[in-house]
């Protein structure tokens, strides 16, 4: 699901590459996550949200992620095409940095990460995950959420569903096929 929607092709032709980096990718994500939801549809997952509130602490519980980031990481990093992928994402990193630095607001939670299956957009299925996860933070006294999206993104959902963008910043991989570039942007909610 995660891959035909970011569609990790374009970032490399080379199979180990783009499992390493999806599964470096996806096993950072869960080392600093605390809360997670799956949508399902006939016992197959069409929608994955993991969302992160600070202040509830419980990341240690996530600690059986490290070893396989760091792993996949490692993979990433022999090979000329592996370190510029690796490049690419820590550039992003970066970006990502650069964009929260700028908005000059304080948060208490992100959307870490959030996908639902192309085949399955429009149908609410997104709009359910959002919407649980918000109540979750308005539970737990949050105010401010952010995310990070980027313009090969369904950045629309945001803007659709109570979101600001409050920032935009370009960003570039230097890909085996040529230079990517696109535009990375930066997302703020309240929460009542």
């Amino acid at each position: 699901m995660i891959d035909s929607t970011w569609n990790f092709d374009k970032y490399t032709a080379d199979r180990s590459t783009k499992t390493h980096m999806l599964k470096a990718h996806m096993r950072a994500v869960m080392i600093v996550q605390n809360y997670t939801q799956v949508a399902e549809l006939d016992g197959k997952a069409i929608g994955l949200l993991f969302g992160k509130i600070p202040k509830l602490k419980g990341f240690m519980k996530n600690w059986v992620h490290i070893p396989p980031a760091v792993y996949h990481t490692l993979c990433l990093i022999f090979g000329k095409q592996q370190r510029r992928v690796l490049k690419g994402f820590k550039d992003l990193q970066a970006v990502y940095a650069r964009l929260r630095k700028e908005t000059k607001m304080r948060f208490d939670g992100e959307l870490e990460f959030f996908v639902v299956n192309h085949q399955y957009q429009g149908l609410d299925v997104g709009k359910q995950l959002l919407n649980n996860y918000l109540q979750y933070c308005e539970r737990h006294g949050v105010k401010n959420i952010y995310v990070y999206t980027d313009a090969n993104s369904n950045f629309g959902f945001y803007d659709h569903h109570g979101f600001v963008r409050r920032g935009c910043l370009p960003a570039s991989f230097e890909l085996y096929s040529g230079k990517l570039e696109y535009d990375n942007f930066i997302y703020t909610r309240e929460i009542p």
